[in-house]
Formats: structure tokens, C-alpha cells, sequence
């Protein structure tokens, strides 16, 4: 049991980093051609998500081979646009983790050892294997780009448009589909430590008017290879009852990041 807690707080934290009719989206080749960076940005903020709040539910697994980790599990991630995650984590209905993420920490609930993580996003970028905030969690999770101010295009074949972007030590790769200019993947580089993580999206569906990724797949390379895929079974945007409670009784022990 106490293996499962550990696999399922750790896949948690790199999670972290009634909906309508759908309807699937062709992913074909773009007509666009030609088009400069200007004009790609203008169409790829067209696409990017607009709510108050978004609720995700389904399943998701991690893997981390070189530990000989692999475990599946379920999830619900609520999100208060550029405010507020919380998501609960659990398997075959048992609660493993409970996870809320603000503009400054991290706060990770354990039922059934009755104790709670607090960290700040420095834990989050060690496992990950890059920099992150709690913009670039929440980007991550909904599949919405954080461009740099470096940021250029580098391939104007709509099949896909390539950006490229850089901030010592990392260079960061996007991919925007031809067609519909979501992001279908990101890639990024350390330059000193050779490694890289990628995210991709996947399984394009639509939801009140907008494009959601269905599928997103993490792949890291550093400091150790992992991967964790997320299917959502549910999309939910502004539900008009969401609950973002979160508390840690009295009687759990606290511990920092990291802490064995």
C-alpha cells in the first residue's frame, strides 16, 4: 500500500506541472501556406480555451521504467482559470491523493496515511525535467502554449507550423496543427544537461464550441525516464456548481517535498 501512495503522489505531481454533444475533428492537412509569425499567433490565440472554470475526469498511467514503476489510476481536475488546481487522484475508489495547486504551492493530501506534502513549484520542475509555474501547470493540463518572448517561426509548412523558442538553459519546441492551429506538441531541451521532455495532445473533440484535447502524453527524459498519458472521459466548462474544497486536518503530519 504504502508503494501505491508513493506511485500515485509522484504521478500526481507531474500531472502538475455535463458537457454537450462531440464531435470528432479531422486532423488533415492545412490550407494555409506562407503564413508569418504575426499571422500564426493571431490564429493560434483564436483557438486557445476560454472559461471560468473546467472540471477533466478520467483515467490516466504513469510509468517510470528505470524504478520499474507502472501504475494506473483516475482522476478529476478542477481549474479556476489563473487561479486555482485541485485535482483528486485515486484507484479501484480508493483516494490516494488529494492535490491543490495555487499561484505559489503545492499541497498534497494522503487519506490513508493521513499526512500532507507541501512544496513549491522547484519539486515539480526537478521531476518534470523544466522550469515551472502555475501558468505553465495549467497551459499543460488544457493544452495551451506559454510562448517566449524569443519565440520564432521556424517552419511555415502547415503540416504543422513549427515555433521555436529559447531561455537559458532551455529551447523549447511548438507544433501547431494545420488545420486548426491547436497545439499538438511541445518539446524542451536543457542544453546543459542534455535532456528533454515532450507533451503531446491528441484526440481532438469538441465541447460548447471549442477544441479539447482528449489525450496528452508527457514523456521526460530527465532525471530519470517517465511518462504518463491522461484520457479524459469527461469535459465540463463552467459548471454552475464547483467544488474547490480542500482542507488538511490538524492531526496529519506535514512534511516538505521530497522527504522519504
Amino acid at each position: 500500500m504504502r508503494n501505491f501512495i508513493s506511485l500515485i503522489t509522484l504521478a500526481a505531481l507531474i500531472i502538475f506541472m455535463g458537457s454537450c454533444k462531440t464531435n470528432r475533428i479531422n486532423n488533415s492537412k492545412g490550407k494555409y501556406k506562407g503564413l508569418d509569425k504575426t499571422a500564426v499567433l493571431k490564429k493560434y490565440d483564436a483557438t486557445r480555451l476560454q472559461f471560468k472554470t473546467l472540471q477533466l475526469k478520467g483515467k490516466a498511467e504513469f510509468t517510470n521504467p528505470a524504478k520499474n514503476q507502472d501504475i494506473g489510476f483516475t482522476y478529476k481536475i478542477t481549474i479556476a482559470k489563473d487561479s486555482l488546481i485541485v485535482a483528486n487522484v485515486s484507484k479501484f475508489g480508493i483516494p490516494g491523493a488529494m492535490v491543490k495547486i495555487d499561484q505559489d504551492s503545492i499541497r498534497i493530501r494522503i487519506p490513508l496515511e493521513k499526512k500532507a506534502i507541501v512544496c513549491d513549484f522547484s519539486y515539480i520542475s526537478s521531476i518534470i525535467g523544466f522550469d515551472a509555474d502555475f501558468g505553465m501547470v495549467q497551459n499543460m493540463l488544457i493544452g495551451d502554449a506559454s510562448f517566449l518572448k524569443t519565440t520564432e517561426l521556424v517552419a511555415k509548412s502547415p503540416t504543422p507550423f513549427e515555433l521555436q523558442g529559447s531561455m537559458s538553459p532551455y529551447k523549447v519546441s511548438w507544433f501547431l496543427n494545420g488545420s486548426t492551429f491547436k497545439l499538438e506538441k511541445m518539446a524542451v531541451k536543457d542544453s546543459n544537461l542534455g535532456g528533454e521532455s515532450v507533451v503531446s495532445y491528441a484526440d481532438f473533440q469538441r465541447f460548447s464550441g471549442q477544441l479539447v484535447a482528449m489525450e496528452m502524453l508527457l514523456l521526460a527524459t530527465q532525471p530519470s525516464p517517465a511518462r504518463i498519458e491522461l484520457k479524459h472521459s469527461s469535459v465540463d466548462f463552467d459548471k454552475e456548481k464547483t467544488n474547490f474544497s480542500f482542507r488538511i486536518p490538524r492531526s496529519y503530519e506535514i512534511q516538505p517535498c521530497g522527504k522519504k
